[in-house]
């Protein structure tokens, strides 16, 4: 199905008002996905269905901390089970270490991307990650970069430094391991 054919079929489906919601935020508009309320918007609802039914991840993305917890409370209600909580490390994310405990204990994955430590990012030392995948746990942890801009180092060896990073600050092998294989296998395989 090309482009138009399946903008076509997005207006005319259960989802087309979030293409409204997409539209404006193309417009530089901001979108929220709960309201005020802490209410999910009902086009969210919609996509959270669709990836139920298509069993796929839930990628909470650059949404504010409250709104990831509600997020995952809706779509675990839905029966999501595969969410992976996007670069909590990140500064205009900042989820605290309570905050991520509480998800973990719901199966959710946490994506701890390189970026966060390159210049680009925002210079955050490799240790912080690192006390992070201590205290929540590596079970709960995808290890990635984020990487691909013209000014950071290629994925492949923004990986290697980051495992190398945090290999000097106290994370074992196998729990590389663990971040590395073991949990996106699992993520993906649900």
């Amino acid at each position: 199905m090309d482009g138009k054919k399946y903008r076509k079929y997005m207006e005319t489906s259960q989802t087309a008002p979030l293409l409204k919601i997409i539209d404006r935020e193309r417009s530089g508009e901001d979108i929220q996905i709960a309201t005020e309320k802490e209410k999910i918007v009902s086009p969210f609802i919609e996509v959270l269905r669709e990836i139920t039914m298509a069993n796929i991840i839930l990628g909470t993305g650059h949404v504010s901390v409250q709104e990831i917890k509600k997020l995952v409370e809706e779509a675990k209600k839905i029966g999501i089970k595969k969410i992976l909580v996007n670069h909590p490390e990140l500064n205009i994310i900042n989820m605290f270490l309570k905050d991520q405990i509480d998800l973990a204990k719901k199966g959710v994955y946490f994506e701890r991307c390189f970026f966060v430590a390159t210049p680009l990012g925002q210079r955050m030392d490799p240790a912080k990650i690192a006390e992070a995948i201590r205290t929540v746990g590596p079970e709960s942890t995808i290890l990635a970069t984020d990487l691909g801009q013209v000014d950071n180092p290629s994925p492949v060896e923004g990986l290697q430094s980051y495992i190398r990073s945090i290999l000097k600050r106290g994370i074992t092998k196998e729990e590389i391991e663990i971040m590395v294989r073991v949990n996106p296998l699992r993520l993906i395989n649900g």
